[in-house]
This record gives C-alpha cells, structure tokens and sequence, in this order.
C-alpha cells in the first residue's frame, strides 16, 4: 500500500498544485536583463582609441547617414548596436554616443538611439535612461509614436562614470561608460 490510510489522496488537488507550480515559477521568473561586463572607456575615442563594437556611425546607419550627417561634425562619433532580443525580433537599435571636449577635464556627451535600418521608427514606449555610478537614474526620456530618435545630452569630467540602460517591455540592455 503507498500510502498510509490516515492520509487521503486527492489526485485533482495534487494535479492543480502541480499546474500551479509549474505556471508560477514560470511568471515569476525576472526579466530579460543584459549589462555589459566591460566599460566603454570614452576619453581613449578622443586618442583615436576605439572600443570593440563600436562603429562609425555610416557603418551601422548606413541608410540614414546623409540626414545624419549634419548632427555629428564636431567631437568623435561613434555607434553600437543593441540587440532588444524578443521585444523586437531580428531587428536592433542603434545607440550613438559623441564626445566633445568642452576643456581639459569636462565633455559634452550627446547620446541618441535610432532604429536600426530595417525601420523608420523607434518602438513606442522604448525608455532610454542615464545612470550614475551608484545606478541611480539621473536622467531619461521615452519614445512616442513616431519618433525617429531619442536624444540625452550632458557634461561629464575625465573618470566619470554612468550607464545607458535601454528598457523595452520586459528587456533591459545596460552599456556602462567611464569618460
């Protein structure tokens, strides 16, 4: 005999734990998050040193150059792109980051996000968000309907630190920086 009589089976209570179970530690589980293990160093760009993965910017917005050109002539220009994984399938964005030095320690950073060359439009409701080095959100702006880029613009000094964090739905994608 499996079980004692003292014990009463109930097989659809047991059957409905297990599908609760099963559900439960499927919805639970976190989100989709990347951060980036390396820091992109951006004072060595200024040295014409330039971190793998990053392109200039004809090279991953090949189609867009000419209407982007015009945004990008003073201060080094560079871009990456961002996978969003299943909240855009087969499709990347493109996150641009130039540098201008303002003096001997202080930049101008101008970072944007554009959709790759695949679309005309960033997805809605994409939040594109500046972090200090603690990962407190300094500063962030959204995409609406529409929108061809997102645009975050700021001064920072020489060993500065700060992270991108691009969020999609239930995908975050972090890039850390240090000027």
């Amino acid at each position: 005999m499996p079980f004692p009589p003292s014990e009463p089976r109930f097989p659809e209570y047991e059957s409905w734990q297990r599908a609760y179970s099963l559900v439960t530690s499927l919805t639970s589980t976190s989100a989709p998050s990347v951060t980036s293990t390396t820091e992109v160093k951006l004072s060595y760009w200024l040295q014409n040193i330039i971190d793998a993965g990053w392109q200039p910017i004809e090279k991953i917005l090949a189609s867009k150059t000419p209407q982007l050109a015009f945004r990008y002539q003073k201060g080094v220009t560079r871009g990456k792109l961002i996978d969003m994984g299943i909240e855009l399938p087969g499709q990347s964005l493109a996150l641009v980051v130039t540098l201008t030095p303002k003096n001997s320690v202080e930049i101008q950073l101008k970072l944007q996000v554009h959709p790759s060359d695949e679309q005309a439009y960033l997805p809605n409701n994409l939040i594109v968000k500046v972090l200090d080095d603690k990962g407190i959100n300094v500063m962030e702006a959204q995409a609406r309907s529409g929108s061809s880029h997102v645009t975050l613009e700021f001064n920072a000094q020489i060993g500065e630190r700060f992270s991108v964090n691009l969020e999609l739905g239930n995908t975050n994608i972090t890039e850390n920086f240090v000027i």
